[in-house]
């Protein structure tokens, strides 16, 4: 159960599979829906958020995990949580599933 207050904080499991494995320094992006009312812009324009990593059993993933916001398109709200993945991180696949928290992002306005 997601607890929504003044921010958004969640973790998500990433898995990728044998065929189509996530390396390291991989750009992933989470689009937010509806599309329309999300907007994580910062009133000081800031458009950064936090991130972690925390490695599936013996396995590593180390290192920054980039977090930002971005819009869909140019001249839009932001409303994609861009992520870099870290430089020191074991291939995701099938079996290998680690967890990245996000954090310090800002809730619709609007509500839902």
């Amino acid at each position: 159960v997601l607890q929504l207050s003044d921010s958004l904080d969640f973790q998500v499991q990433v898995a990728g599979d044998s065929v189509g494995k996530i390396v390291r320094q991989t750009y992933l992006r989470l689009f937010m829906f509806p599309l329309t009312m999300w907007d994580m812009r910062y009133p000081s324009g800031s458009t950064s958020c936090s991130a972690s990593c925390t490695a599936y059993e013996k396995t590593r993933c180390t290192g920054l995990v980039e977090c930002s916001v971005e819009a869909v398109t140019d001249l839009a709200q932001n409303n994609v949580i861009r992520l870099v993945l870290p430089a020191d991180m074991d291939d995701i696949t099938g079996e290998t599933k680690h967890i990245f928290r996000v954090s310090s992002l800002t809730l619709p306005a609007r509500g839902f």
